[in-house]
């Protein structure tokens, strides 16, 4: 064996064992903020309510809906943000809200109603709904419709 490669060799035998007897030490470091943490083996051990906190859950047999955030800490008003979907080749729905809304159209297509008049669907849009007011949301596509809804409520 040569010079050359005897110290590539060793070289290698020293990495590994560096790699072997630090990977206790990087993993601490990682989890007090200094480079990256182990990635999980499994997901057996991480508790259901973290993984799906803000899944969409079913509001009924054709809506589904989460909660993005919601305060009612100040005294006078509840403030929330609130995404619906609508799956492909659905009907009419129907949302109504308490508060007023900030209505934002986050996908294309389909055909929104507000109280009884029929409004453009273009993704980005926004449009304000007052208190109370029917939103009906139907999607011909082949595609779920997403729009979220700021909602401010007073008390």
């Amino acid at each position: 064996m040569s010079k050359i490669g005897f110290s590539i060799w060793i070289f290698a035998i020293a990495g590994m064992l560096v790699a072997w007897s630090s990977d206790g030490l990087s993993d601490r470091r990682a989890k007090e903020g200094h480079g990256l943490l182990a990635r999980p083996s499994t997901l057996s051990g991480v508790p259901r309510g973290a993984v799906s906190s803000y899944a969409f859950h079913q509001e009924s047999p054709d809506l589904y809906s989460r909660v993005l955030f919601d305060t009612d800490e100040a005294p006078d008003f509840r403030f929330q943000v609130r995404e619906f979907c609508l799956p492909p080749h659905e009907g009419l729905t129907r949302i109504q809200v308490e508060g007023d809304a900030l209505l934002e159209m986050r996908t294309d297509g389909g055909t929104l109603i507000v109280g009884n008049r029929e409004q453009e669907w273009k993704a980005g849009a926004t449009l304000m709904v007052p208190a109370r007011v029917p939103i009906h949301l139907a999607n011909p596509t082949n595609r779920e419709l997403i729009v979220r809804l700021h909602i401010l409520e007073g008390k």
